[in-house]
């Protein structure tokens, strides 16, 4: 018997889950739930209040110790941001928020030194602004005295678990997503760090999912009586993480949908593709094939949007005006620019559909509409674009979807109609999941992920309240959509 603890850090919120496991039965409870830990500079500077995440981590420990008592403790993040800590170990200043403007015209100078084409043949990244090599070049290049003190980089649940234990290490599927990183060799990228001369010691030590880091120690552990706990890596980066809690037997294709949407595989090998298209990220011991798409993002500034006009909604009443919205035949391109900055979603979204001549929608549910169909379009266009290139036996007729957006009912059933596959419904804290299963194998008390993942089925039937299995619908008429779509709303 053991009862673990997982800390899954959103980009929106953050939460704490308690797994109980005895006889061979796993139960799940949400301990502790929270926000508000971006801080807002003004001028397109953000960054992320480690002070206030460390406090509700402490939080969640003494609630778990309260409940139940908990055995290990491991924290998952979303990707790429890091923060560095300076000779003595001390952390310089909170992490930049990956939204951080920090780092326009960063790829274009980079590629000056070594071309787009080459950074991922080695790394197998996508070319995003957001991604740490970028991040951490905006530092050299900008701010060379925070950099010059600098003398270890560590991501968020890195961080996290330095912080708890004093052990500096990284862990893999993290550092997947740096692009510093290669999947080739499942090492840090030689040929990355010496072409931009970025410091060796910059570079932890790298850990699998699955190993201790260390044990917790601070004053604050001490207090609350939880010091000598283990602290051990789960696949720390959140997609990895809810990739390892579907309840597939064989490799999934998979769509983990929340603040981001990430749609994509598992592999066995990297793919690179010359189009640059899809990034190769590691996951608990295997590769995942995947493109990182704005997602329920858009959905969520657009709530916020009207919100400020006075109109509040849920999100159950956003996805039942959107339902309700009529077949307009307006679509955008999620993966536009500015959809990714915050603010005017509404001006934004009508601003995109006059710019190419559609119907410019009015209604809030038109609108919401129209998002939610461009998102399942966008779907349908990725997996298209990467099973053509795959062969047949890779390639599958179910997508699973896992993450907080399967709670978003009426995307679940767009998307089975515009892929044209059967939808799987995961679970929708499948990330906080996959963290404790890995915890479990870790303590032995699970012989492997495979037989970790036999453990959901139960939670997953205990957590649905719709239907676990969307079958698409009105194959023809999605088809003129999917038609209409490349033409105005594609990427």
């Amino acid at each position: 018997m053991s009862n673990v603890l997982a800390i899954d850090l959103g980009a929106s919120s953050g939460r704490a889950l308690l797994g109980k496991y005895h006889d061979g039965e796993l139960s799940v409870t949400e301990i502790h739930r929270f926000d508000d830990y971006v801080i807002d500079h003004g001028d397109g500077h953000l960054s992320w209040d480690i002070e206030l995440i460390m406090d509700h981590i402490y939080e969640s420990m003494a609630q778990a110790e309260t409940s139940h008592g908990f055995d290990s403790l491991s924290v998952d993040s979303w990707g790429v941001d890091f923060g560095l800590l300076d000779q003595e170990g001390h952390l310089i200043a909170n992490p930049v928020h990956y939204r951080d403007k920090r780092t326009n015209g960063i790829p274009e100078r980079a590629a000056e030194i070594l071309s787009h084409e080459e950074i991922y043949e080695e790394t197998g990244i996508q070319i995003l602004a957001i991604n740490t090599l970028y991040q951490l070049l905006a530092v050299k290049w900008h701010e060379p005295d925070v950099y010059e003190r600098a003398e270890t980089y560590l991501h968020i649940p890195d961080l996290i678990h330095y912080l708890l234990t004093g052990e500096k290490y990284a862990e893999r599927s993290m550092a997947s997503t740096s692009q510093l990183f290669s999947p080739h060799s499942l090492e840090w990228s030689d040929n990355i760090r010496e072409t931009f001369d970025l410091k060796p010691s910059l570079f932890a030590p790298l850990i699998d999912a699955g190993e201790k880091v260390g044990v917790l120690n601070t004053d604050r552990a001490t207090e609350l009586g939880v010091a000598g706990k283990p602290v051990i890596t789960c696949a720390s980066h959140d997609t990895a993480s809810a990739i390892a809690s579907i309840p597939s037997d064989t490799p999934a294709t998979f769509l983990s949908s929340g603040t981001w949407s990430l749609i994509g595989k598992e592999l066995s090998k990297p793919f690179l593709t010359d189009e640059r298209l899809f990034s190769n990220e590691y996951g608990a011991g295997n590769i995942t094939l995947l493109s990182n798409l704005t997602g329920l993002w858009i959905i969520q500034q657009l709530r916020e949007a009207y919100s400020q006009r006075g109109q509040d909604y849920t999100y159950r009443e956003i996805a039942q005006l959107a339902s309700e919205a009529e077949d307009l035949h307006a679509y955008i391109d999620v993966s536009d620019e500015r959809f990714a900055e915050p603010g005017e979603m509404i001006q934004k979204v009508q601003d995109y559909l006059a710019e190419t001549k559609q119907p410019v929608v009015t209604e809030p549910g038109d609108i919401f509409r129209v998002v939610y169909e461009s998102l399942a379009l966008t779907y349908r266009q990725v997996l298209e674009e990467m099973e053509s290139r795959l062969d047949n036996d890779q390639t599958g007729e179910v997508l699973y979807i896992v993450g907080g957006g399967t709670k978003a009912t009426i995307l679940n059933q767009l998307t089975a109609n515009a892929t044209q596959k059967t939808v799987h419904i995961g679970l929708s804290e499948g990330t906080g999941v996959g963290n404790i299963l890995l915890q479990l194998v870790a303590l032995g008390e699970v012989a492997s992920l495979e037989d970790g993942r036999q453990l959901v089925e139960p939670l997953l039937q205990d957590e649905l309240t719709g239907s676990a299995v969307y079958e698409p619908q009105d194959n023809a008429q999605w088809e003129v959509k999917y038609q209409e779509f490349i033409a105005k709303g594609s990427r």
